[in-house]
């Protein structure tokens, strides 16, 4: 049995290490270590975005489990790195109400303490290649899955998306795989710095990486020229945005800007609202196939009359603004959902939904698509259904009080591309359509992809959010997505950041983004841009996440393989 203050050779034989765990350890120097890890990682992120220092953050984390005087005590410590982690990358929570912030970071930061133990039971002997990063990329792969839909910021991944070069291999396998090598060369630093075997391993992986980053983009074909799409950019702050006595002022402003595309780019094929733009809402088909037939026709009837106040008013003034052949319109909107010929009596309680509703350049609706992906506290309250009354009862009480409302959206099916005639002679071009926070989910967006989609299109409004790094933080989910698909994907916001990506993993820049007056973010104004279409299949929408799950295991295997290795 070796001792925990031995590594192992590459022939096996033990040899002292540096850095190795001792009874007696001073507990602030696992803490020492521990926060150093913290900071570098909240470097790499915006707003500092100093993107090399992600690539030594998991070393002094590692460090700091190895240190650790038990492996309750390294949970424990890293649960308490995962509050620093969590509150340094993604603090621009706190711009919707502190509450938020701090249930994520509650919910969070254990599975940050998760791999602390790991690490702790493990990386105190052997190679740290590829030990760290396999256990690194296995609690990513918890924190982006679990509970309910994961929560997909502030990954090593994420922030390392800035690097045109290391963000090539996520179309080999997302986010994680990013993570993955970005963790390896943390892994080849502690090598060096403290004589342990698996230096030679991981900065192989990293110098194929680079490699590949290198060569990658110029194999890319060439794509086929797609439609010219636009969108108009509001600017609306949170608090006008919530004003239902302010609709009035929110359209013409739209309608301004829609205005300003007519005469800048008439030839526009598709026009876009961002996410719940649509001043006033719209009622929607809310029924299932299933749903029994409406004797009286009252929900047939009263969405027939909801499209003609559209057409015939707020709407069609609006397509007034282009000759014959105007653009399709792709309205984001909060929805009221009609699925039964209650819902459509006189004080009948629709449920809402988050939707984009496709209308043709005549003002008939084509098609819809409905958020899935709902946003824990601001459209749904998780695991609500499950609990019991009074609890229930008493938590809607609570989130009445804190936010003002109760959340309630009901979720769409799921990703489900979305036909728009901007083809040739009409015909059908699959549009991967996503709205806000959806845009942070590999997984979803690769969904869309394998289902044939053409290009990637988001809705958002982040105006909760201010002018903070939150909106550099979504472009580098942007950025990911884009290189995982290899799709352009085009933004359509209500604050910023309004652009087009496209699939070679640079940051849009240019006439790619929009900017007045050198800003991209809080501003009102106009986007257009002829979007790219790109075809094929990348091993990632091939796979998805199958990297997360393999270090899953491999984790697993560590333990198990090194379970006899512990500090007397």
């Amino acid at each position: 049995m070796s001792d925990a203050r031995c590594g192992t050779g590459g022939d096996g034989s033990a040899r002292p290490t540096k850095d190795d765990a001792r009874d007696g350890t001073p507990p602030g120097r696992a803490l020492a270590w521990g926060a150093l890890g913290v900071a570098l990682l909240v470097l790499a992120f915006p707003p500092f975005g100093l993107w090399p220092a992600g690539l030594l953050a998991p070393w002094p984390f590692g460090v700091a489990a190895t240190r650790a005087r038990s492996g309750a005590r390294a949970f424990w410590l890293f649960t308490l790195l995962g509050v620093g982690v969590i509150c340094g990358t993604t603090w621009w929570l706190s711009e919707t109400h502190v509450f938020n912030l701090a249930v994520v970071t509650v919910v969070e930061a254990p599975l940050v303490g998760l791999l602390g133990w790991l690490a702790w039971r493990t990386l105190r002997t052997g190679a740290v290649f590829p030990a760290l990063p396999v256990l690194w990329t296995a609690h990513e792969m918890v924190r982006m899955s679990w509970p309910e839909t994961g929560y997909g910021w502030g990954l090593l991944g994420q922030a390392l998306a800035a690097s045109p070069l290391l963000v090539q291999v996520a179309d080999l396998g997302g986010v994680l795989a990013v993570s993955f090598v970005g963790a390896s060369a943390a892994a080849a630093v502690w090598a060096q710095l403290a004589g342990r075997p698996g230096r030679t391993g991981a900065l192989a992986v990293v110098g194929l990486a680079l490699l590949y980053g290198a060569l990658r983009p110029g194999t890319l074909p060439e794509p086929e020229p797609g439609p010219l799409v636009a969108t108009i950019q509001p600017g609306f702050p949170q608090e006008l945005k919530d004003d239902g006595d302010a609709a009035p002022v929110r359209y013409r402003r739209c309608a301004d800007l829609v205005a300003v595309i007519a005469r800048d780019h008439p030839d526009v094929d598709l026009l876009v609202f961002p996410e719940t733009m649509w001043p006033g809402g719209m009622l929607v088909d809310a029924r299932r196939a299933d749903t029994p037939p409406d004797p009286e026709g009252r929900v047939d009837a009263t969405l027939a009359e909801e499209q003609r106040l559209l057409r015939d008013g707020p709407l069609g003034r609006l397509l007034d603004l282009f000759p014959a052949g105007g653009p399709h319109w792709l309205l984001g909107t909060p929805a009221w959902g009609l699925a039964s010929p209650e819902d459509a009596r006189p004080g009948g309680r629709p449920r809402m939904l988050n939707s984009a509703v496709l209308f043709s350049p005549t003002g008939d609706r084509l098609g819809r698509y409905d958020k899935h992906i709902l946003i824990p506290g601001g459209e749904t309250i998780p695991f609500r259904g499950t609990l019991p009354e009074a609890v229930r009862a008493w938590l809607d009480r609570m989130v009445r009080d804190l936010a003002g409302f109760l959340p309630d959206v009901i979720p769409g099916p799921g990703p489900v591309v979305l036909p728009v005639p901007l083809g040739p002679a009409g015909a059908n071009l699959p549009v991967g359509v996503t709205i806000c926070f959806e845009n942070a989910y590999g997984d979803f967006n690769g969904a869309l992809a394998d289902q044939g989609a053409a290009f990637l299109l988001n809705l958002s409004n982040e105006g909760w959010f201010g002018t903070s790094p939150e909106f550099d933080h979504m472009e580098l989910q942007s950025v990911l997505r884009a290189v995982e698909t290899r799709r352009a994907l085009f933004r359509s916001t209500n604050t910023g950041i309004s652009c087009l990506v496209r699939p070679d993993g640079r940051r849009p820049e240019g006439d790619d983004r929009l900017e007045v007056g050198g800003v991209d973010r809080g501003v009102a104004g106009t986007f257009a841009a002829r979007v790219p279409l790109h075809r094929g299949t990348t091993p990632y929408v091939l796979w998805g996440d199958l990297l997360g799950y393999l270090c899953l295991t491999g984790a697993a295997v560590l333990v198990w393989l090194r379970r006899a290795s512990r500090v007397p």
